[in-house]
């Protein structure tokens, strides 16, 4: 986390593609992305809050990708 009290965090995806951002423990939707058909990569901010563990999962043509992310003070 900065001075601000956010972690900022940059995601680069697919065109096409729905990204999930969840709380790993509580299950809560925190934001959902949905990028575009575009020719190229497509870069997503969000700016975590609370210090806690994230699901972030990506969904793409019926293929799901989870990751796990921590954020710390």
């Amino acid at each position: 986390m900065n001075d601000q009290g956010v972690a900022p965090v940059k995601f680069v995806v697919s065109p096409d593609t729905e990204v999930q951002i969840k709380g790993e423990r509580t299950g809560t939707v925190y934001k959902t992305f949905r990028t575009k058909k575009e020719s190229g990569p497509v870069t997503i901010h969000y700016q975590f809050e609370y210090v806690a563990k994230y699901e972030v999962i990506a969904t793409k043509k019926g293929k799901r990708i989870v990751k796990h992310l921590t954020v710390k003070r």
